[in-house]
């Protein structure tokens, strides 16, 4: 099973924007695991590969200029079983 990310580029002054991927099974940025990280602006894509049927995730988008950083609200996700 895979899950398809997409967001909106955010826009920056010095085009130095980068982005995390973190993923969890409760609605919590905080205890959430990175999955994928330094993603440059302009991609605004990622493939999570690694997802089990019938499970709840959530996704955070983290975005970061290299001094600071903030995460996006939880997107969640449901998968179902295989057929």
């Amino acid at each position: 099973m895979k899950a398809f990310l997409t967001w909106n580029d955010s826009v920056s002054d010095n085009g130095t924007f980068t982005y995390a991927v973190k993923r969890n099974t409760v609605n919590d940025s905080t205890t959430a695991t990175t999955i994928a990280s330094d993603i440059a602006s302009g991609i605004q894509t990622f493939t999570d590969n690694n997802v089990s049927s019938n499970t709840t995730y959530y996704y955070f988008i983290e975005v970061s200029d290299g001094v600071s950083s903030v995460i996006s609200i939880g997107y969640e996700l449901h998968t179902v079983y295989d057929i």
